[in-house]
Formats: structure tokens, C-alpha cells, sequence
């Protein structure tokens, strides 16, 4: 037995105004998605590895830490592998901290970013009383900057103090430092 088969239906075909309209959304979400995807490409694991600063006896606190696998030894270990990740959209804002044994003579320091990098900050030691500002940073855009010292500083505690980081492509506001290399 023959069935009888349907004529096929035409499909509408988008008309001119239509096609107009659709490429005025589509042509600046194309554009937008690049431009993220460039800016994304420029961002990525710092390279070459740190010297692990010389061995001293430490100990490394901060603000706060995500958990438990994010804590602040992490950013002063050596290993790229690990890091230190401050809890996002900290109030007050987040800062870690280097407490040495003994006096450590200090004149540079790279910080080994993950990420949530910072970019407003200061770098600061500690005279006996109080925190001396070594270096202001108003507008980082590197994942591993270096500082210079202007002078040799002989130092018990390292600070960095946040105030700006980046998140443009994230949803939340943190820092977050594979390394931190000091250098006499």
C-alpha cells in the first residue's frame, strides 16, 4: 500500500531588516568575545621557576586563606605548585606576612602571581616599631614583578598589603601568589 507523503513546508527565510538586526548583536558580541580572549592569552603561569629564597627559619601568616590547601606557607615554599589564596572580597583587604628568626638583609623581592593578581600594594619592613614602606605599586599588570629596594634593608618581617586587584575576568575579588622570592 502507497502512503500518501506531506509537501515539504518552506522554512522562513530571514528577511533583510531581520538580517540587519541580528548582525548588529552579533557583530560587537564577536568583537567583545576576542578582545576577552586575547586579554585571557596575555595571562599565564609565571615562568621561569623561583629560586627558592636561602633557607631560613620563618613563618608565614596573613589575613585570611581560602582553606586549607591555600595557606600562607604556600607563597614562600619554593614550589610553583602550591600558592596562598586570600578568602574572596576580604574586608578588611587582604595582606600576608614574612616573620624571620633572625634579621634577614633584604633589597629584592619577586612575587610569583597567580591569576587574582594584585594590583595596588605595598611592600613593607619592619624597623622594630614600626612598618617602613619600601615600595608603593599603584598599577601592577605583571604576574611576577620584581623590586628593588633603594637600599639594602635589614628586616625580622616582610609585609605586603593589598588594596586593588585584578578581576576582570573572575567573579570574585582575591589574591592569590604562587612564590615569593628575597634576594640580599
Amino acid at each position: 500500500m502507497i502512503s500518501a507523503v506531506e509537501p515539504l513546508k518552506k522554512v522562513p527565510v530571514l528577511k533583510k531588516a531581520s538580517t540587519k538586526k541580528f548582525l548588529k548583536i552579533l557583530v560587537p558580541l564577536i568583537i567583545i568575545g576576542v578582545i576577552v580572549a586575547v586579554a585571557y592569552s596575555q595571562i599565564q603561569t609565571p615562568s621561569p621557576s623561583p629560586t627558592p629564597s636561602p633557607n631560613l627559619n620563618f613563618n608565614v601568616i596573613a589575613s585570611s586563606w581560602q582553606n586549607s590547601s591555600l595557606t600562607p606557607n604556600n607563597a614562600f615554599d619554593g614550589n610553583l605548585a602550591t600558592r596562598w589564596a586570600s578568602i574572596p572580597q576580604e574586608d578588611p583587604l587582604p595582606w600576608l606576612e614574612i616573620d624571620f628568626a633572625a634579621p634577614q638583609n633584604i633589597s629584592t623581592v619577586r612575587i610569583y602571581f597567580e591569576k587574582a593578581l594584585g594590583v595596588e600594594y605595598k611592600i613593607s619592613t619592619w624597623n622594630g616599631d614600626s612598618w617602613v614602606t619600601q615600595i608603593t605599586e599603584a598599577n601592577n599588570t605583571s604576574l611576577t614583578p620584581e623590586y628593588h629596594f633603594a637600599q639594602v634593608t635589614s628586616t625580622t618581617k616582610l609585609r605586603l598589603t593589598f588594596s586593588g586587584y585584578f578581576s576582570g575576568y573572575m567573579p570574585w575579588d582575591l589574591v592569590s601568589i604562587w612564590e615569593i622570592t628575597i634576594n640580599p
